[in-house]
């Protein structure tokens, strides 16, 4: 299609107001209302629309009508910006030769349909408040400007030429169609190859006016002209000052600080500039003004020797600006990072704090791709299918941005820290300041895989992983690096905390560097102070893990004098407490009850099915007439672990493993099970149909001082109907014995037979934002704050989605963010069963004053009580709990302790990784001196 003389279109027709289509002539569509001459798509290109590929978009043929909330409308708009990416930076892309095929594409239709369309989309607030992003990216890509003089009179130029000398026709449809800033080179290497000698003036001068028609806009004048067509609005008077400002802007650093304050003030005062022409109008000088900024931040950034600390920083503060008027950043994480500059803003502080301030800052970059991969990774993901270059798009719009100058600015400032500390971390013998950030603090050693080496890698595997981000069924592994920022209270991110499992996120610009490493036997190193070392395993690196460390012993000790296996009858959450955990049901159930007796106007209805009530199922036999699963399962365990080699005991498992998930399911419940629970059921729940229910795996072998086991089994949300949840329990029931469960606990277990699964079913709530938190900082263990990681809909936080998460001060509510919520779904309940994934609105914040303040309040009774926990004990438990908000109602799903492993804190080696960090307080930094950093 690229290189078809007509792109995807088959030939030239009239498409008339009345639907209409007709061969081309003068004024064709007269007698039909009036219409429009283009292209008409070719089969091929009908093709590829009916697959799901809505590109070869005309315009002409599109209103504001066709973008609505659907999320079909949503996803065309989105595609319909990556086709204009495309064209602009793949040389026209399908519309390569079409772009020389006159009629196929009316430029002034193109741009008024355009304008209209811009126009209809900034009326709407949800576009303007929730989709500035895209708003200012539709600005920035669509054609427009086609009532400009200068271009007008290069098509007059272009056509003149073109009657005068034949050979240029395809040419001057080009110009005509679609002209770019590459014309003018073009023209030049026409006149030069193929022109007539007595036209060469002309082809010069036409040159030349595409030169001009594309070099950079005067923006003071434009600035001006805004000024004069919004009239006596107020918004004027900010609007002249930056006229003046830019009129006599000396350097590069001067336009930086005017051009971000007008970014940010034409965002936020949109509305001000009247109509929608206007608004439009205002974000024309907007793109304008963002291409001079990154021009003037990237001059900047190549120029900072000898300048002192407190200019780069007011450097980046500009540019924080910037993106924020470009959409780049959300208002609230604008505020957060202005807190940041503001506790810089002073002559001299201490190396700790300007250390952890640049850390700080270091968030900017990657909130951005966050966003902007909120809006474009579904589309970009599915139009690589046809066109891979479509994935540069991410890459191509953040380094077009003056981020790409504030990245540079702020990796000087980090290696002036790391130089002045005297630490740096470390990736293959090469000291990086900027780019790996640990998770988890941990050591480890292993073979560096990526998630499709280790998918049929046996469990318990010695791999270090290389992830795309936190994922939810990550399977037995010694190390993990996420490719950007992860969910920090994911299952999967307490339970690698939990073993001491290191967890350090690696920017994108140093994946290339792992990767090729992969296959190589590599050690990784996180120390609790936040350095990091991934560097080749040899013979020293083995002597410093067996120094570092006392080897692990077997951590999950069942208590089986405690147990009570006679307890089988259903029992409401409303009767259970801490005391119950490990003895008659698991934590889940127990701890509901704690929040039940603490917090009821904040805890719906729970019912457990006790421990007993498995051991009563396993008690039946495992084959006809033969010894009780039970029996068969502690035999087969302890034959598997006395086999010599690993690959047999890892066959064996899988194989037994399977045999007993098909058990579970196939098997008649025990006699009177079925009439129990549908009594009990009734009495706790109401009319069987009427209710859903979350049904959840409740181990005895979780929760516990040495292992979390979060997220390893299985939980069936919001199950409607007795057969359907009789069917969910038999999965609950069978989860334990999946393949990646057993590989994390197996080898930790003690008496792996005593593993008993109790469920609890836990009423449905259809919860608006719902997520984690911790009562305390999850990176320093400070209880001064706490912790929240929230996503919209149901289950949030806990698969490993990109969350809201935010750090909370006690005594005042303080909120500091840590990263945004752009989770591209939501999960919403069905009343009729199951969920349904839908598209999340991507709000700039989810918790709000009112919902931190329910938060703090129940937070604050927590040192008093800890079900379990003796009084004495329980103000030292640091809590991690999962919630949600249903219509602003706090509401409490699950409560358990939030247990880190003291291996890697106590890791002589990584303590002494730290030490270049003691003492750090005590240092001053001069903030009027420069760096001390090699260029």
């Amino acid at each position: 299609m690229k290189n078809n003389p007509r792109g995807p279109f088959s030939r030239i027709r009239w498409f008339c107001n009345d639907g209409s289509i007709l061969a081309p002539k003068s004024f064709a569509c007269v007698e039909h209302g009036g219409g429009r001459q283009h292209g008409q798509w070719s089969e091929a290109t009908l093709d590829l629309q009916a697959a799901g590929f809505p590109i070869a978009n005309v315009l002409a043929e599109l209103g504001t009508d066709d973008f609505g909330e659907q999320p079909q409308e949503q996803r065309h708009f989105r595609m319909l910006l990556l086709e204009r990416f495309l064209i602009a930076h793949d040389n026209g892309w399908i519309f390569r030769q079409a772009r020389f095929y006159r009629g196929a594409l009316q430029v002034e239709d193109e741009e008024a349909a355009a304008r209209r369309i811009l126009q209809g989309l900034i009326q709407k607030p949800q576009w303007r408040e929730h989709r500035f992003a895209l708003l200012f990216e539709a600005v920035r890509l669509l054609p427009r400007d086609s009532n400009d003089p200068s271009v007008i009179e290069l098509r007059g130029m272009a056509a003149t030429l073109a009657k005068q000398d034949p050979g240029f026709a395809p040419l001057r449809a080009k110009i005509h169609g679609s002209p770019d800033y590459k014309d003018a080179q073009r023209v030049r290497d026409y006149a030069a190859s193929r022109g007539r000698v007595a036209l060469r003036d002309q082809y010069t001068a036409l040159a030349q006016v595409i030169d001009a028609v594309f070099a950079a806009p005067d923006l003071a004048a434009m600035t001006t002209d805004l000024v004069t067509a919004v009239g006596d609005r107020p918004v004027a008077i900010e609007l002249r000052h930056s006229a003046s400002a830019l009129a006599s802007a000396k350097g590069a650093g001067t336009r930086l600080a005017v051009g971000g304050r007008l970014l940010a003030m034409i965002r936020n005062r949109l509305t001000e500039f009247g109509s929608e022409e206007l608004m439009v109008q205002a974000l024309e000088l907007a793109v304008a003004m963002q291409r001079q900024t990154f021009i003037d931040a990237v001059s900047l950034s190549q120029q900072w020797q000898g300048r002192p600390r407190n200019e780069l920083l007011r450097w980046m503060r500009d540019v924080i600006e910037v993106a924020y008027g470009t959409g780049l950043l959300t208002q609230f994480e604008r505020e957060q990072l202005g807190r940041v500059f503001a506790s810089l803003d002073t002559g001299e502080l201490s190396l700790d704090h300007y250390r952890k301030n640049l850390n700080d800052l270091a968030r900017a970059p990657e909130w951005s791709r966050r966003r902007l991969m909120f809006y474009f990774s579904l589309p970009m993901e599915k139009l690589s299918q046809i066109e891979p270059f479509a994935i540069n798009y991410l890459p191509d719009r953040l380094r077009a941005s003056p981020l790409l100058a504030y990245s540079a600015l702020l990796d000087t400032l980090s290696r002036d820290a790391a130089g002045l500390t005297g630490y740096h971390s470390e990736l293959f013998g090469t000291p990086v300041a900027l780019g790996l950030h640990s998770l988890n603090p941990g050591l480890a050693r292993g073979t560096l895989r990526t998630l499709d080496d280790i998918k049929n890698a046996n469990y318990l595997d010695d791999s270090i992983v290389i992830v795309p981000e936190t994922i939810e069924d990550l399977p037995p592994v010694s190390g993990i690096l996420t490719a950007h920022e992860g969910n920090y209270l994911s299952h999967v991110q307490l339970l690698a905390r939990n073993l001491g499992i290191p967890n350090v996120v690696v920017d994108e610009s140093l994946l290339p560097v792992v990767q090729g490493h992969r296959g190589q036997r590599v050690m990784l190193a996180a120390s609790p102070g936040g350095i990091v070392r991934l560097l080749r395993d040899t013979q020293s690196a083995e002597e410093t893990v067996s120094k570092g460390a006392e080897p692990i012993a077997a951590v999950i000790n069942v208590d089986i004098g405690k147990l009570d296996l006679q307890r089988t009858q259903p029992i409401a959450t409303s009767h259970l407490g801490g005391g119950d955990s490990g003895v008659i049901v698991g934590p889940k159930a127990a701890q509901l009850g704690e929040l039940t007796r603490y917090f009821p106007q904040h805890v719906s209805p729970g019912l457990a099915i006790p421990f007993g009530g498995f051991r009563q199922m396993l008690e039946q036999a495992a084959t006809p007439g033969g010894a009780s699963m039970f029996q068969t399962l502690s035999t087969r365990y302890g034959q598997i672990a006395a086999m010599p080699d690993a690959a047999q005991r890892n066959e064996a498992a899988r194989a037994f493993l399977a045999r007993l998930r098909n058990w579970i399911m196939n098997t008649p419940f025990p006699p009177g099970f079925e009439e129990t629970l549908r009594r009990s059921m009734a009495q706790t729940f109401g009319v069987d149909g009427s209710y859903g229910v979350f049904v959840r795996s409740d181990t005895n072998v979780e929760d516990l001082p040495g292992f979390t086991g979060a997220g390893l089994n299985l939980t069936i949300p919001n199950v409607v109907g007795f057969d359907n949840i009789l069917h969910a329990i038999r999965k609950v029931w069978a989860s334990p014995f999946s393949e990646r469960a057993y590989g994390w606990r197996q080898a930790l277990m003690d008496r792996p037979e005593h593993l008993y699964a109790a469920v609890l079913l836990h009423k449905s709530i259809p919860n608006d934002i719902s997520g984690v938190m911790v009562t305390a900082d999850v990176e320093s263990g400070s209880r001064e704050f706490i912790t929240l990681v929230v996503n919209e809909g149901v289950a949030g936080g806990v698969d490993g989605q990109a969350a809201e998460t935010i750090r909370v001060r006690v005594r005042d509510a303080r909120v500091e963010l840590l990263n945004s919520a752009t989770a591209l779904q939501r999960r919403n309940l069905l009343p009729a069963g199951g969920s349904q994934l839908v598209p999340a609105s991507g709000a700039a914040r989810l918790l709000d004053e009112e919902s931190i303040r329910q938060v703090l309040a129940f937070t604050a009774r927590l040192p008093d009580w800890f079900g379990g926990t003796s009084q004495s004990a329980a103000g030292g438990v640091v809590a991690d709990v999962e919630f949600g908000f249903v219509k602003g109602r706090l509401m409490l799903l699950q409560i358990r302790p939030f247990v880190q492993d003291e291996a890697a804190t106590n890791n002589r080696y990584l303590q002494a990784m730290d030490n270049v960090l003691a003492g750090l307080d005590s240092i001053q930094v001069d903030l009027h001196q420069a760096p001390e950093v090699r260029p």
